[in-house]
């Protein structure tokens, strides 16, 4: 048994975590507490019990011992690697325009490193692309690195790659 604790920073995100646990709730028995949740670091709880007990019905009060897990996902990651027969500037304004198309959010920008960080939500999940971008007077080298959990990785390489196509030369 497992309890899973999972934070979020926006109503969207939270409906996004509450999705899998309603999808994934009869194949993997899962069940949401009732009532007040608090998980106690403490060993010795009886004195915490007898409050609790003195203060509402003991049928009311359920404890359960849990220990924390570290279970090793692993992310995956993919490379798109291309070539475009334009100037640094001009690849990067035709990347930007293919990010937006991707609904990508631009975390961070580089501009020493000439590297972007982007965060794509999708329905099938949330990856990360990291575009890194070095170029001449004729030609843009660009190297694109998505990663995350699960098949959005395979989603998102392949509706980059096929947009991409057209950019190379």
């Amino acid at each position: 048994m497992y309890l899973i604790t999972a934070k979020y920073s926006s109503d969207s995100e939270r409906k996004r975590i509450e999705y899998v646990i309603d999808k994934w709730r009869d194949r993997k028995k899962i069940t949401k507490p009732d009532g007040v949740v608090a998980i106690v670091a403490d060993n010795n709880i009886e004195d915490l019990l007898v409050e609790l007990y003195s203060r509402t019905e003991r049928e009311n009060v359920s404890f359960y011992r849990i220990e924390e897990e570290h279970l090793e996902v692993t992310e995956t990651k993919k490379e798109i690697r291309l070539k475009i027969g334009e100037r640094r500037e001009t690849a990067e304004k035709l990347l930007d325009f293919i990010m937006a198309r991707q609904r990508a959010t631009l975390k961070m920008e580089s501009p020493e490193s000439h590297q972007k960080v982007y965060e794509v939500i999708s329905r099938k999940g949330k990856v990360e692309i990291i575009l890194n971008i070095r170029g001449n007077a004729n030609e843009t080298d660009v190297i694109i690195r998505i990663s995350g959990y699960g098949e959005v990785v395979d989603f998102i390489h392949d509706k980059l790659a096929e947009e991409l196509k057209l950019l190379e030369g």
